[in-house]
C-alpha cells in the first residue's frame, strides 16, 4: 500500500491516477490474503507468487489448482481493464472542452 501511495505522490497528486493506485493497492492487498487463506484450506499452490519446487502443498499440479490461478488471472485483468477506463473515460471529456 505504502508502494501505492508513494507513486501517486510522485505521479502528482492526480485525482484519477491517486484513486486509481489506491484502488490497485487494495485489490493487491485483499487478492494476497485471499490466495494465502486458499494456500492453507485446500494444501495447494495458489500463492500470489509461484511457490519453491520444495514447497510442502500436496496440490500442486491439479486441475482445479489451475483453474483457481487462472481465475485470479482473469479478475486481475477485469480490475485493470475496468481501473483503466477512468482515464479513457478522463480523455474523451477533455477532448469535448477543448473542441468548444
Amino acid at each position: 500500500m505504502v508502494t501505492y501511495i508513494a507513486s501517486a505522490l510522485l505521479h502528482g497528486l492526480s485525482f484519477h491516477l491517486g484513486a486509481v493506485l489506491i484502488s490497485l493497492g487494495f485489490i493487491t492487498y485483499v487478492e494476497h490474503v485471499l490466495r494465502k487463506r486458499l494456500a492453507v484450506i485446500f494444501n495447494a499452490c495458489v500463492h500470489s507468487r509461484k511457490c519453491q519446487p520444495n514447497c510442502s502443498h500436496q496440490n500442486k499440479k491439479k486441475l482445479w489448482v489451475y483453474m483457481i490461478n487462472i481465475a485470479f488471472s482473469a479478475l486481475a485483468l477485469l480490475h485493470l481493464t475496468y481501473l483503466g477506463s477512468v482515464f479513457n473515460s478522463s480523455v474523451d471529456y477533455m477532448e469535448e472542452d477543448e473542441v468548444r
